[in-house]
């Protein structure tokens, strides 16, 4: 049953508002089974566009102005405010929560509130009464051994509660995770050992007003100062999608590294092209690579190769599900989080040849505009280039370094740039052509 369909026939009913029963009994006349009904009255209620009051009583949001729906968003000192989903007419702004109520609910939590007056500059308090989805299923922070027990502190500042850890739920089973970013496994063998540790707690009971939330350690992480360990605190604290379900690692890990002779139909051969890539050694993927040629009449053609991941990739598999749901992958300074399985980063790489798309650009004269040309690329051209090229870009650096401090004037490659400012002079540009040269 359609979201939509629901909302429509409650938006007939007076102001608004029906019961579970009556819904069940009106949807079911036009062949609607219940379950049907039901799940779609809490997928609703969950996007705060039904409201719950009492009794399995739902209504519109746009029908009421006491209840409405929304995000929490903590302060550090302990109020929030209520961004709400559908602002009832007359309320500019957000709704404050005081402290008091704000303890019933975490940051970034979906809450019901119940709204107060509205003051003449549209400005109200609210109270939350309930909460309607819980945003912080697993969360990092530090372990605390006290004499009341084990507790972790959450890292972000804006949730205040602490998560007791009750015995037997302080050290995590031994996991292996393939697609791990960063550090290795921590391994502990007592608990007094964890005092102080960067973990992650999966939340089993939450905190409200009158009590400590409940939850169990499942990833050590590190102290915090040790090397790595502030990226992977991150990781977690903005829920990144850091592990790959089953599904997708197994269709990963099962791709083939061959190439048959099917996938050279439309396809081109570069293979006695240099080729270069233009990903340093350290990059967390191989992917692109360029190739430059001079031209009779003094120009140069660029060509940029691409490797072709819509090969890989099929839609509505598992990795193109995962992926879509990553929408990207996201770089630390010294690692990052993939959105493709790592076999696809790197494990398929050192195949002889690869897959890619060309596109052709010409220096000087307008782009041809044409579309992405399939290929192949040779990858024993690959490795000695990009370490050449990955030499002479960190001397470049360390030369622009020093000439940074160099008393004086910054120099281009043959006149300094205070002389053409007074000169009007241009430099010339055959550092750029030597460059190409060079390649």
């Amino acid at each position: 049953m359609k979201d939509e369909a629901l909302l429509s026939h409650i938006n007939k009913l007076p102001n608004g508002r029906a019961t579970t029963k009556t819904l069940t009994r009106e949807m079911g006349n036009k062949g609607v089974k219940r379950e049907e009904v039901e799940r779609a009255i809490e997928r609703l209620t969950r996007k705060g566009l039904l409201i719950e009051l009492r009794n399995n009583t739902y209504q519109l949001a746009s029908k009421t102005r006491e209840f409405s729906a929304g995000t929490l968003r903590m302060h550090r000192d302990g109020f929030g405010f209520v961004i709400l989903d559908q602002k009832p007419e007359g309320i500019e702004g957000d709704v404050f929560i005081n402290p008091d109520s704000a303890q019933k609910a975490m940051h970034g939590d979906k809450v019901l509130v119940r709204l107060g007056r509205i003051g003449h500059d549209g400005r109200v308090n609210g109270e939350i009464v309930r909460v309607l989805h819980r945003a912080n299923q697993r969360m990092v922070g530090q372990f605390r051994l006290t004499k009341r027990g084990c507790f972790v502190v959450p890292y972000d500042q804006k949730i205040k509660q602490w998560i007791q850890i009750p015995e037997g739920f302080e050290i995590p089973a031994p996991h292996i995770n393939p697609d791990r970013v960063g550090i290795k496994e921590v391994k502990v063998e007592k608990v007094a050992d964890l005092n102080g540790m960067m973990v992650t707690v999966e939340v089993l009971d939450f905190p409200d007003e009158d009590s400590n939330g409940v939850g169990r350690v499942i990833e050590l992480l590190g102290f915090e100062d040790d090397f790595g360990v502030d990226v992977e605190i991150m990781i977690r604290k903005h829920h990144l999608p850091h592990e790959f379900p089953q599904d997708v690692i197994e269709q990963a890990q099962s791709m083939s590294r061959e190439i048959g002779p099917r996938e050279w139909e439309g396809r081109t051969d570069f293979r006695d092209f240099d080729i270069v890539t233009i990903d340093g050694e350290t990059a967390r993927d191989f992917d692109d690579a360029v190739w430059v040629e001079k031209l009779p009449n003094g120009n140069y053609k660029l060509q940029v190769h691409i490797a072709d991941v819509s090969w890989y990739v099929r839609p509505d598999s598992p990795i193109d599900k995962e992926a879509m749901m990553r929408g990207t992958s996201v770089y630390f300074p010294d690692r990052a989080v993939p959105m493709l399985p790592v076999e696809l980063n790197r494990h398929l790489q050192p195949a002889p040849q690869r897959r890619t798309a060309r596109h052709e650009r010409t220096a000087r004269t307008r782009p041809p505009g044409q579309h992405p040309h399939p290929g192949f690329l040779p990858r024993r051209h690959q490795e000695p280039r990009a370490h050449d090229l990955h030499e002479r870009t960190q001397a470049a650096r360390r030369n622009a370094r020093r000439t940074e401090r160099t008393p004086g004037t910054l120099r281009t490659s043959s006149t300094s740039l205070r002389a053409n400012e007074r000169t009007g002079a241009r430099p010339e540009p055959y550092a750029l052509q030597t460059r190409l040269d060079r390649l």
